[in-house]
């Protein structure tokens, strides 16, 4: 906070900056805008009289520091001039607030487009949030196994005679909902969404049954043989998704997984929930899951369209609808990582 005065010049330099700084501190910057040389009278009277209004034409060689002032919460703009003269210099310190702009919300709310930048300041519950967001009756288990690239028509092969299995034990409340491959982003990839209803005490129960199967534990086996590697989450559905319809036409999905910052899950849901009514024009909402057991902070939205010209038809047909452009600027603050795949239904896939 000192002010560092030039000493004698051979030639005319006038500079002046600006830096971001608490209210009532002074900062002496460079930068490269002109100042013409005047006199300033000074909000704060706590600098040298020798920089007041009515100051003469010819300021002081040296001139005292200005004192520390307390810095102030709010911010302002610190913005120093320094004109540079033959033989003798002077300076002269300028503050003014900061000043911004408000772009009011089409709700009419004052909302400056600033706070939607700010990952705005959830209020602690003593309810879990998955507990807020989803029923938890009710547990979705993804698979993602990655192929061997010479394995693959035996990894499918191999898949839906497992699949065969597991529907035959009518006494498990399991069932296959979906089954891709990976055309578009990580190939050589297969994706299997199961549905367990009962939630973890189904789920506990259904290992148990399959595990005590040879035919399905052989298989199993079998199949460590045609994979890279393999993962495996345990999902809950958002409570405002659509319900899960089965489709049965011939389709391509696309899945949509997000990485978010820890506990804005609760923030996440609240503005999806007002945005997936601007994505239900073409039924193209199938799916919607938060990570429970696995990778945390997940979120996977699938999608089903025609093709990839309905696809693109669809998404500029959202963008043009009003107050969808507001969703997604309160929700991109949230995200720290996001990839899209896009899928084709196996032949065994329940959807289609």
């Amino acid at each position: 906070n000192e002010s560092r005065w030039a000493n004698e010049t051979s030639k005319t330099l006038i500079t002046s900056s600006f830096i971001l700084a608490r209210r009532g501190e002074t900062v002496f910057i460079r930068s490269s805008r002109s100042l013409s040389r005047r006199t300033i009278s000074f909000r704060d009277q706590q600098f040298n009289p020798a920089f007041r209004a009515n100051s003469p034409k010819k300021p002081p060689a040296v001139a005292a520091f200005p004192p520390k002032v307390t810095p102030h919460r709010n911010l302002a703009l610190a913005m120093t001039s320094a004109t540079f003269r033959l033989g003798k210099a002077f300076h002269v310190p300028l503050v003014r607030n900061l000043a911004t702009t408000s772009a009011l919300a089409r709700d009419g709310s004052s909302e400056s487009w600033l706070s939607k930048l700010l990952v705005r300041k959830i209020e602690p519950t003593k309810e879990s949030h998955s507990r807020m967001l989803s029923d938890k009756e009710i547990i979705y288990e993804l698979h993602t196994h990655n192929i061997r690239p010479d394995s693959v028509g035996k990894y499918l092969e191999n898949y839906k005679k497992s699949v065969e299995i597991v529907s035959s034990k009518k006494d498990l409340t399991i069932e296959l909902i979906g089954s891709w491959s990976v055309d578009v982003g990580d190939l050589d990839q297969c994706l299997h969404l199961w549905r367990y209803t009962g939630g973890f005490e189904m789920v506990d129960q259904s290992k148990k049954v399959l595990c005590s199967d040879p035919d399905y534990v052989q298989l199993t086996q079998e199949r460590g043989t045609f994979l890279r590697s393999r993962h495996l989450q345990y999902l809950l559905a958002f409570s405002y998704w659509p319900q899960l319809a089965l489709r049965q036409d011939k389709n391509i999905y696309e899945i949509r997984s997000y990485r978010l910052k820890p506990g804005t899950m609760i923030e996440w849901g609240n503005n999806w929930a007002r945005a997936i009514n601007y994505r239900q024009n073409n039924d193209e909402a199938f799916a919607g899951f938060f990570s429970q057991i696995g990778r945390l902070y997940n979120v996977h939205h699938i999608w089903c369209y025609k093709d990839l010209l309905s696809r693109k038809e669809t998404r500029e047909s959202a963008w043009r609808s009003p107050g969808w452009d507001e969703c997604v600027a309160y929700t991109v603050p949230l995200i720290r990582e996001m990839h899209t795949r896009i899928l084709t239904p196996t032949d065994f896939s329940p959807t289609q």
